[in-house]
């Protein structure tokens, strides 16, 4: 059993951006409003976590290299899926965060996490250890978090815990009023991934482990959440799922990256 007193966080607050990419814009017209979750192009329940054989904490017990760990945990999903399961080493998930945070390993006073935007963008240009992204956008419902989940085999999240959390095997909000151990972010900032869906709550990889969070959670603590586009996962499958425009996505990307402090 975890204690998860001991272990590390690691992401920093997410700053709103107006150019980060929305992906309601993409979707058909008849989905983009959609308000209830399990819409007919999306089953009622799915799991991508399946056939991933093991999952590991990627150093984030003793590091605060969620961020980048999420990465790599949606990377073997990714894999997995595509029966070719790939697990990034350790040391590999800590160089990139040591790149782009400026940890030095042994010294603590340098491990102060990331913005999730900074993996993206490293991830998308540079990738980690091999692996490249496409376009990535903002998920902003429930029920559009359930499609880019489904369509895209996971999503790239943030969640401002609660001290609650510490004393929890599922995620469920403790105290309607969010006050006290129950408030937004007392416990921190931390970032997982998510692959398996049911109608009342998601699954995420958090620490190398497996953690339920009831939708009212999401809601009340999750606050951003990102669906990527990735040929780990989307080799062999239908370019553009349910008309999806990837083509005008791909496009506004570009166009961001060449504005002043793009992505």
């Amino acid at each position: 059993m975890i204690d998860y007193r001991s272990v590390k966080l690691g992401k920093l607050p997410y700053r709103h951006d107006t150019r980060n990419l929305q992906f309601a814009k993409y979707l058909p017209q008849s989905l983009r409003s959609m308000a209830q979750l399990g819409p007919p192009s999306c089953p009622s329940s799915y799991d991508w976590l399946s056939k991933v054989s093991k999952f590991g904490p990627m150093g984030n017990l003793d590091v605060g290299d969620c961020t980048v760990a999420g990465a790599g945990h949606m990377i073997q999903v990714w894999t997995a899926n595509e029966g070719k399961e790939v697990i990034l080493p350790d040391q590999d998930i800590l160089a990139v965060y040591s790149k782009l945070s400026g940890y030095i390993p042994g010294n603590e006073s340098t491990d102060n996490g990331l913005e999730l935007y900074q993996v993206l963008k490293e991830w998308q240009q540079n990738g980690i250890d091999g692996h490249k992204i496409g376009a990535y956008v903002q998920v902003k419902n429930l029920s559009h978090m359930a499609l880019a989940c489904y369509l895209f085999g996971g999503l790239y999240c943030g969640v401002m815990l609660p001290l609650s959390a510490q004393d929890q095997d599922q995620w469920v909000v403790a105290d309607q009023s969010l006050q006290g151990n129950a408030a937004y972010g007392s416990w921190g900032g931390h970032c997982v991934s998510g692959s398996r869906f049911v109608p009342l709550s998601f699954t995420f990889i958090s620490w190398g482990k497996l953690i339920v969070a009831t939708h009212t959670f999401i809601q009340d603590y999750f606050d951003e959440v990102w669906a990527i586009i990735s040929q780990d996962f989307l080799d062999g499958k239908q370019e553009n799922p349910l008309g999806i425009n990837i083509d005008l996505l791909n496009q506004d990307l570009q166009t961001v990256k060449e504005q002043p402090g793009g992505p």
